[in-house]
């Protein structure tokens, strides 16, 4: 069944994709766990839907339909036996069930295909063994006409209706022993071709590649500090997975100044030269500000020293540079080490722990992969909003806790004419496409 908190904004299942689509990676779903059956649904009405939402895994359901009743999360996809009596109680809404036909409990919620999602069997797939294996025990089989005479009489259909669910017919998963002239044959059992197909390729890797992508940390966020991160352990010989959604650096001019000790990191990954040929500035520029008279276009202005002046004291000089410009060259070095994997266009989307190691699902921004990485530890380096800060419960706060940060920038050609003849900026100069000021009120 799928449910969701009493605070979302949607009455049936259309208006709640509706809502899961209008803001894309904002909702949380609670899950009993990585893998687990309400963590494939999921993953599946992603699929279904076209929408993208946090995957959260708990230690069991229970945890997690406490979270859902006191708003902490946004939904779940679990069995009716456990959310319809806090449907009916009226602490959390419900907006479909995944079976193909109503429950006789809950006959006044319609299915998914009733709710529009027309056409799509929500069912989860079964695995079968193939053909090729061997015999299995067949001791079970030979009770199997009673055991389903006996779970399809009426008394057990009402019992389990009573559960919200529902027994359905079919046949054992292998056929039974053949026989000829009374005695037994040899001859290995099929599979009854009325059985639905084996599970398919895009929920098996969930377990499957679990343990092929082990490696010793994975970092979620790829931007400088998580690159920089990848690119010093995997010089250590450090086997490593770097987890970064966006395929290319945002191109905002901030994070400009590198400080010298900065610099002395790039120069023992090798890359001081690549950083200060990736400056946008020539040589000689100045690289901290100017002092003029008056108003910029003064005649009168002074290039100090700032930064610059204690430079003797250090191994390095400092650098000036946009962020993104130090980001590409993070990510060219790391690309040359065999034993980061960089998963570029991939979001983590949960993470669950034990004594012996971390799990993190991740899926493909705008495509179907979906995996689980292994590793001994997981790095957080995704921002203020971090998911990984968020799933083990570290909280933020402060006197200037979400406080709004804005820098307004805008591009002033004419005013970059006049000072480039001014203060002598070169407009050949490489990336020049006129002054980016700061703006302020009045």
């Amino acid at each position: 069944m799928i449910v969701a908190k009493k605070a979302v904004a949607a009455n049936d299942l259309k208006e709640f994709i509706a809502w899961l689509k209008a803001e894309p990676g904002k909702a949380a779903q609670a899950t009993g766990g990585v893998a687990a059956t309400s963590h494939i649904a999921g993953l599946f009405l992603q699929q279904i839907s076209g929408t993208r939402f946090t995957l959260v895994p708990y230690r069991g359901a229970g945890p997690a339909m406490q979270d859902l009743i006191a708003g902490q999360v946004d939904m779940m996809i679990d069995p009716a036996a456990n959310t319809l009596p806090q449907v009916r109680a009226g602490r959390i809404k419900a907006f479909a069930v995944t079976a193909k036909r109503r429950l006789a409990a809950a006959a006044d919620i319609p299915t998914v295909d009733e709710a529009g999602q027309t056409g799509r069997d929500f069912s989860l797939p079964r695995a079968h063994p193939p053909r090729s294996s061997p015999s299995l025990t067949p001791r079970w089989w030979m009770h199997w006409p009673t055991l389903r005479r006996t779970l399809g009489s009426r008394s057990w259909v009402k019992k389990f209706s009573r559960a919200s669910s529902r027994p359905q017919r079919s046949s054992p998963p292998c056929k039974g022993p053949r026989s000829k002239g009374g005695g037994r044959s040899s001859k290995r059992r099929e599979l009854n071709r009325s059985d639905p197909e084996p599970i398919g390729e895009s929920f098996l890797p969930l377990r499957a590649k679990a343990m092929k992508k082990r490696h010793q940390i994975i970092i979620v966020g790829g931007g400088p500090v998580g690159v920089a991160l990848a690119v010093d352990l995997g010089l250590r010989g450090i086997s490593c997975v770097l987890v970064e959604r966006r395929l290319e650096p945002q191109r905002i001019p901030k994070g400009q100044n590198l400080t010298q000790r900065t610099v002395e990191h790039f120069y023992f990954w090798d890359i001081a030269d690549e950083l200060r040929a990736a400056r946008i500035l020539p040589p000689g520029y100045p690289m901290n500000g100017i002092v003029a008279y008056g108003n910029l276009m003064s005649e009168y202005w002074y290039a100090p020293p700032l930064r610059e002046i204690v430079n003797s004291y250090y191994f390095q000089k400092n650098e000036r540079l946009p962020q993104y410009q130090t980001e590409h060259v993070l990510r060219a070095r790391m690309a040359q080490l065999a034993n980061v994997e960089p998963r570029i266009g991939w979001s983590a989307r949960s993470i669950e722990q034990d004594a012996d190691s971390v799990r993190v699902a991740i899926n493909e921004d705008g495509g179907s992969g979906l995996e689980i990485l292994e590793a001994e530890y997981v790095v957080g380096c995704d921002g203020g909003p971090s998911s990984v800060r968020r799933q083990i419960g570290i909280e933020r706060g402060g006197a200037d806790f979400n406080g709004a940060c804005r820098i307004p920038l805008a591009r002033a050609p004419r005013r970059a004419q006049a000072l480039s003849s001014t203060i002598h900026l070169s407009r050949d100069a490489p990336g020049f496409e006129g002054l980016l000021a700061v703006l302020r009120p009045g």
